[in-house]
């Protein structure tokens, strides 16, 4: 089984926000989250950001961009709708008891 660590960083001159992840769909639903909090924040709070999906390489012993068997990237395939994030919409006030 392969290691996945989402990284985020919210301003480029800050350490990065890391966490293991246990699958590529997780790792997904991590980013979009991340992304989404960072829009809720506003630019004045979050002048840049980045982010991505890496994947452990035990014969370099580093991690690399994730990529799948046919070299896409998270941010494609997501995109590509080939990776469903289940999220559809953030900072929408709670539900209600009954909704």
């Amino acid at each position: 089984m392969e290691r996945l660590l989402v990284w985020h960083s919210s301003k480029f001159a800050e350490p990065h926000f890391t966490v293991e992840v246990p699958d590529v769909e997780t790792g997904a639903l991590v980013l979009h989250i991340l992304a989404q909090y960072d829009l809720y924040q506003g630019e004045e709070r979050v002048a840049s950001n980045a982010q991505g999906l890496c994947v452990w390489n035990e014969q370099t012993r580093a991690w690399d961009d994730w990529e799948d068997a046919d070299g896409q990237d998270i941010d494609t395939l997501v995109a590509k709708g080939a990776i469903a994030v289940p999220i559809a919409h953030v900072g929408l006030p709670l539900p209600t008891a009954g909704e």
